[in-house]
């Protein structure tokens, strides 16, 4: 895992870079076009989520757009963790997903919704597999108009109705308000 995030960061250090600013107005509008075109492509992420109250780490992949460049798929596989001992349990996620370019900004804005699958550990509850729904709207800002990185942030909501109800303090897991961070980049 430590190796995992040490490349995401080597990554995302490295275009950071301060680029050269162009004085040609051709060239601002190459970029411009680039742009957009980036935010339409496959984008590889990670994320750090607030799950109701849990805390989970991920990752995620959106598909490039279709259908007149306003529908993506994203799936997101979470590592969430619950109770006073922070027992571990996975988060899967599919959405369909819509969104938009600001005319003129490096900022995408979308929304999204679907289905998600909820695994549990034997010792924490007594199913294993539950499934539920989720729902969000996010905003994601390129870290300059050259760049295929971008910082996004996604507040929402999932519903699950599952209790850890092997652990103590019988937590309601993966329910309630969400929020989350992170990093993407486009391919």
């Amino acid at each position: 895992m430590k190796t995992l995030l040490l490349a995401l960061a080597l990554v995302f250090f490295s275009n950071i870079s301060v680029a050269s600013e162009s004085s040609t107005a051709s060239a601002e509008a190459t970029s411009d076009l680039s742009w957009e075109s980036k935010a339409r492509g496959l984008g590889l992420g990670f994320q750090i989520s607030s799950l109701g109250n849990q805390f989970a780490m991920g990752l995620q992949a959106k598909s490039p757009t279709f259908f007149w460049n306003m529908i993506r798929v994203n799936v997101q596989g979470d590592l969430a963790y619950a109770g006073k001992n922070w027992q571990p349990y996975g988060v899967a996620r599919v959405a369909i997903e819509t969104g938009f370019v600001l005319p003129g900004l490096p900022i995408r804005s979308y929304t999204g919704g679907g289905p998600l699958v909820l695994v549990t550990a034997n010792s924490m509850a007594s199913s294993l597999m539950h499934v539920g729904g989720f729902g969000y709207t996010g905003l994601e800002f390129f870290l300059r108009r050259q760049s295929t990185m971008a910082v996004f942030v996604e507040l929402g909501g999932m519903g699950t109705g599952v209790f850890a109800d092997r652990l103590d303090d019988n937590p309601l897991l993966a329910n309630g308000f969400t929020m989350s961070w992170g990093y993407r980049g486009y391919l």
